[in-house]
């Protein structure tokens, strides 16, 4: 004895005949041949449909097949109390079938596969087959939401580091740029200079910018919407600083700074180009 579950995939209403798709062994040319003498014994409802040309290939049922010397054929459409009675030896194949399709939670379920196994497995196997889906798409979330949680984690570890040698970085610089400054202010508070544009030409003229490299640079200045630069000058915090150290005296302008880079950062975009 051999069950398929199907539809009516074609049928001839002049002549009384038509083909059955079906969907657990889905080949080429396997159509299943049936009579509506065959569809009136076993399904009137179906039958009238046929008649009356409002059937619908959307409409799925389980039906038995014979095998005759002009091959397969339907032999009767089997309802719910049909199918109970039949055998394990030939339901069982089917319900593995179902199974797997339930359980393979890669592939979206067909349209068809909740009517197959109501009928097939009845309300119970049904329920059961959708829990142990939805138990495989909860362990499915859960392993992607901690993965996510792991590669956040790292992520914020990262930025921690980063910000942590970036900290560092600066923790090196301020201390590098305190030094220089003192060393400046060692240096220069013997020359007795007056005006702090004295400071910034005595650095250029003995080319002191590698040895201060991280506190003078080339400043740029604006006044009246013009821009110049102005080698061997200061940020504006060190610049008041020194003023302050060597009591100097700052040149009376409206010209005021704009930007600033260091001697340092001058060198190596040089080295990089």
């Amino acid at each position: 004895m051999s069950i398929e579950f199907g539809f009516v995939k074609r049928y001839v209403l002049e002549k009384g005949f038509g083909f059955l798709g079906r969907r657990f062994s889905e080949t080429e040319n396997n159509d299943i041949f049936f009579h509506i003498s065959n569809i009136k014994k076993t399904s009137p409802e179906l039958s009238n449909q046929l008649i009356s040309d409002q059937w619908n290939s959307n409409d799925h049922f389980w039906y038995e097949i014979e095998v005759t010397n002009k091959g397969q054929q339907l032999r009767s459409i089997l309802d719910c109390e049909r199918l109970k009675s039949l055998p394990s030896e030939v339901t069982s194949p089917y319900m593995k079938i179902l199974e797997e399709l339930w359980l393979d939670i890669k592939k979206s379920l067909p349209s068809w596969l909740e009517k197959a196994t109501s009928e097939l497995a009845g309300e119970v196997g049904l329920e059961s087959f959708k829990n142990k889906r939805n138990m495989l798409l909860h362990e499915v979330e859960v392993k992607k939401e901690a993965k996510a949680m792991e590669k956040l984690k790292k992520a914020n570890e990262e930025k921690e580091e980063k910000l942590r040698k970036l900290r560092e970085k600066e923790e090196h610089e301020n201390m590098i740029t305190e030094n220089e400054f003192r060393l400046l202010v060692e240096e220069m508070r013997p020359l007795d200079l007056i005006r702090s544009k004295d400071l910034s030409r005595y650095i250029v003229n003995n080319r002191l910018g590698y040895k201060y490299k991280h506190i003078s640079g080339v400043v740029k200045m604006e006044r009246d919407g013009n821009t110049w630069d102005f080698d061997g000058g200061f940020p504006p915090k060190i610049y008041a600083q020194l003023c302050e150290e060597l009591g100097l005296h700052s040149q009376n302008t409206r010209a005021h700074v704009v930007g600033f880079d260091s001697y340092k950062n001058i060198h190596e975009k040089s080295n990089r180009t």
